[in-house]
């Protein structure tokens, strides 16, 4: 998970609306990869931050820079 945020973390300065392949690369980790991280330790987490596992949803947005 640290790569992975680390790679957003590097390309968020090239932040733009347009489509470039930076973005791409970026929505991808954003959209998919992050999200089935959080979803695959999903019981650590809800156990970890108090919550019921049913009330717990990990979704990926890059609607903003």
């Amino acid at each position: 998970m640290d790569d992975l945020l680390s790679k957003v973390l590097d390309l968020q300065p090239s932040w733009t609306a347009a489509n470039t392949e930076q973005m791409k690369e970026r929505g991808v980790v954003v959209r998919q990869y992050l999200p089935d991280l959080l979803r695959q330790d999903k019981a650590r987490l809800t156990a970890a931050l108090g919550v019921p596992p049913v009330t717990w949803v990990s979704r990926g947005v890059t609607v903003r820079g």
